[in-house]
Parts: C-alpha cells; sequence; structure tokens
C-alpha cells in the first residue's frame, strides 16, 4: 500500500519552496485548513464510510433469523445509571457512553475524595448525572458495575505491543519459534499474571538512556534492511518537521515573573500548538481528510503529543525555569512526573527521527483526548482511511526500529513510546483540572481553547 506520492511530497522537497501562507487567521477552521485538500491518494470505498446518522440512532438492529426471515428488531437500551439512551453492556451493566466513561475515569479512585454537597442521594438521570460525582459513582457501583474490568495501563500496553507484534510478523515474517506477543491475553484480569508478561519491559525502561552512536552501530541494518522508498518517506517526515519546527518558540517561560499564571503560560504555547499543526499541514495524508476530519485530529491529540514536539524543538533540554511555575501552578509532584516522562525519552536522543514519526503515527488517532462532555461529537467521516493511514506509519515505524536496532531493543523502543504517550494524557488531565480550579477557561485564546477541548 503506497501512502504518499513523490509529487505530494514534492512541496517539502529541499530543491523547491513552500507556498503555504506565513500568517493564519484566528478563527481555526480557516486556520487549520487554508491549503486545498487532497485525496486522491488513498482510495477507499464509500462501503467503509460509517454514517453519522447511523450512528446517533442509539438502536441495536437484530439480524434475521430461521424463525423471522423477513422482519429486523430494533431494540432500544436505556443506560442503568441515567437512563439515556444505551449502546449495550458496559463493565458488566447496560450503560451510555458517557456514564461508560465516567466510571472509567473514576471507579479506581477512593470514594473519600468525593463528597455530595446534599444528602448524599441525589437523583442521577440525563439532566443531572454532571451535577453530583459522589451520587453518580455510588450509583454505578450499587447497579454491580464491575471496576475489575477496567484495563490497567499496562494491559492496554500490552494489547498495542500484541497487535504491533503481529503486524512486524506479517510483514517480516517472522520464524514461529520467535518468541511472541500473540499469546497474551489482550485483557488479562490477574495482576500476578501480567507482571511476568512486563518484568523484562519494565525493567529496561526503569532508569532513562539514550542510545549512544558508538555502542550500536554493529547491530545496524543487521536484522532488516530498510526498503528505498521507505528511507525517502522517512526524510521527507524529517525535512517536514523541521519547517514546523523553525516556527516554534520556547523562550516565553523564561522572562515568567513570580505573578505569570497558568493560562498565560498556555496562551504562550500557543505558538508551538500552531508549528506543529504547521508540521501537519505538510503530511500528504493529512490533507486528505475533509475539514470535520482534520477538526477532530487535532482536537483529539493535540494536548497529548506536543510534548514530543517540544523535546525535539528544544533538543532533549528541558527549560530550567518551568520547574518553580509548574509547582506553584499545580504541584511539584507534577513537574516530577513531567520531567521523568520527558527524560524517558533521552533514549532517542541520538535517533531524534524516531520521535518524528512518533509525531505522525499518533495524530491519526482517535482517542487520546476524550470529549469534554457529550455535545462534543467524536464523529469522523473516514475511520478506515484512519486506521489504515495510522497502520502504515507504524509499520513504517516499527521498520525503521528494527533498522536501527536489534529485535528487543526495537520491541523496548515501542514499548516506552506507547506507555509515556498514555502518561502525558494522565498529566495533561490533571493540568486540565488544575485549569478548571482556576475557572479561567475563557481567558484561553481560539486556538487553545480547541485543544482543550472548550470548544
Amino acid at each position: 500500500m503506497t501512502m504518499s506520492s513523490d509529487v505530494d511530497w514534492d512541496m517539502v522537497s529541499c530543491a523547491g519552496p513552500i507556498t503555504i501562507p506565513d500568517e493564519f487567521p484566528i478563527n481555526l477552521d480557516e486556520y487549520l485548513f487554508a491549503n486545498e485538500i487532497h485525496s486522491e491518494n488513498i482510495f477507499v470505498s464509500d462501503d467503509f464510510n460509517s454514517s453519522s446518522s447511523e450512528n446517533d440512532q442509539f438502536i441495536l438492529q437484530e439480524s434475521s433469523t430461521d424463525t423471522f426471515p423477513s422482519k429486523n428488531y430494533q431494540v432500544h437500551l436505556v443506560c442503568s445509571v441515567c437512563s439515556a439512551p444505551a449502546h449495550g453492556y458496559n463493565f458488566d451493566q447496560i450503560t451510555c457512553e458517557s456514564c461508560k466513561a465516567f466510571f472509567r475515569r473514576n471507579a479506581l479512585r477512593n470514594m473519600a475524595n468525593f463528597k455530595c454537597r446534599y444528602s448524599g442521594n441525589c437523583v442521577i438521570n440525563v439532566h443531572t448525572r454532571r451535577q453530583c460525582t459522589y451520587c453518580r459513582l455510588k450509583k454505578c457501583f450499587d447497579i454491580n458495575m464491575r471496576k475489575d474490568w477496567i484495563r490497567t495501563e499496562e494491559e492496554r500496553t500490552l494489547r498495542l505491543l500484541r497487535n504491533y507484534h503481529k503486524e512486524q510478523r506479517k510483514l517480516n515474517k517472522l520464524p514461529l519459534d520467535h518468541r511472541s506477543l500473540d499469546a497474551i491475553p489482550i485483557v488479562v484480569r490477574k495482576k500476578k499474571r501480567i507482571q511476568p508478561l512486563l518484568s523484562e519491559y519494565k525493567s529496561q525502561d526503569a532508569t532513562p538512556r539514550k542510545i549512544e552512536l558508538g555502542s550500536q552501530t554493529n547491530v545496524f541494518a543487521t536484522h532488516r534492511n530498510l526498503a528505498l522508498d521507505n528511507q525517502i518517506l522517512i526524510n521527507n517526515v524529517i525535512n517536514t518537521h523541521k519547517l514546523g519546527a523553525e516556527r516554534a518558540n520556547c523562550s516565553h517561560v523564561a522572562k515568567y515573573s513570580s505573578s505569570a499564571s497558568l493560562t498565560q503560560f498556555i496562551n504562550d504555547e500557543n505558538v508551538n500548538h500552531e508549528s506543529l499543526i504547521y508540521f501537519y499541514k505538510l503530511i500528504p495524508e493529512f490533507k486528505q481528510f475533509d475539514l470535520n476530519d482534520q477538526i477532530l485530529l487535532v482536537k483529539c491529540n493535540l494536548k497529548n503529543i506536543i510534548h514530543l514536539h517540544l523535546i525535539l524543538v528544544e533538543n532533549f533540554r528541558e527549560d530550567p525555569h518551568i520547574g518553580e511555575h509548574m509547582a506553584k501552578w499545580i504541584t511539584k509532584d507534577f513537574h516530577r512526573q513531567m520531567s521523568q516522562t520527558r527524560a524517558r525519552f533521552d533514549r532517542f536522543m541520538t535517533y531524534p527521527q524516531v520521535l518524528k514519526l512518533t509525531l505522525v503515527v499518533f495524530i491519526f488517532s482517535t482517542n487520546l483526548s476524550a470529549p469534554r462532555d457529550d455535545k462534543q461529537d467524536i464523529d469522523f467521516r473516514n475511520r478506515r482511511k484512519l486506521f489504515e493511514i495510522q497502520n502504515f506509519y507504524v509499520s513504517l515505524l516499527w521498520r525503521y526500529l528494527l533498522y536501527l536496532f536489534d529485535e528487543q531493543e526495537a520491541q523496548r523502543s515501542m514499548n516506552l513510546i506507547v506507555t509515556q504517550i498514555l502518561r502525558y494524557q494522565l498529566l495533561m488531565e490533571t493540568m486540565d483540572n488544575a485549569l478548571q480550579k482556576y475557572g479561567q477557561e475563557d481567558l484561553l485564546n481560539p486556538l487553545m481553547r480547541s485543544v482543550f477541548r472548550y470548544t
């Protein structure tokens, strides 16, 4: 499957100029998508395009059976928590998507941290479910929703690793006697079963380290060859990211006084988010999507992957001034966790192109950042094409890791990338909560309001 033609990448060739305007309008739609959208490179049948109206019907249809050969039944399901329309079972009970997401976020937290402002017996329905976290969670447990069915971060990582390894075996035809992740169950219910599977990965990832060129040279390209078209595509991504990184500016933190606020910091980060969006606008596959899907990709993913972009922009160095401000705006522990997560990517200090490819992989995700409420629809019009493009770039990243390292080191690298993106996801939820605590969401500029899902 060829994802990009030479014509599409000619615009980022060193031999020719880039014809993209220097100034962008403030409106997010216009700002992101002033360029013409090209869609001729990937053909996807209309049969695969999901209809938003079908997705919003809240109806499960049973296919015809021998007993009723010509009749379709419409089964209307109701959420056991809030009585909203539901699709099916989640955590062993019938719930809507909102209550499913709510339970996943809060079920593992300590109930003592929640308090009801009233009698502890609030009525929970579709209109009141957001008014009392305590009573909503209590009702989830009252109907016996199962928190032990929530996947841990390690289980989610194993699931992704399992898929990556299956793709790797298919592409590179590994012998069957190689140790495989295919046999690992997607959901591991018993923690004692998951620890042995992850022990070797976690032991290697416990201490962040960079890979030194001198000590690794003798394993390069000995296990897999990187095809010429892959090398050209990776080179195009590298050169394209450079054009975006040149627009970034991280100098604002050093100028902050003690009166600087979290809202000011987020607004000042606008220029860095713009530079990452500029990079994506140069990726041919990104431009193949229509306006709706491009906006959703930015809203769903930018908040969690901007950190990889900043690592590259700052050449793997952390701003020495950010710690004291983050400790004041949020907590010292938050800054410590951010620093630790950032430091783990020092593994790729010698090979920053790995992170540039990772940025492309994760922009085509559909669920890195959940909607703030049910009114924010995540209705991608071409999910199949998103899956195909992301799968293509995941495979490209995997082949490149195998080109750089031996198979074991490549697996560790892929594991690190996935787990640290998940860590950033959790940390950005903490920042989001701190922002809401200050009650200054309305002071964010238009782009950052969109990135943080306030619009």
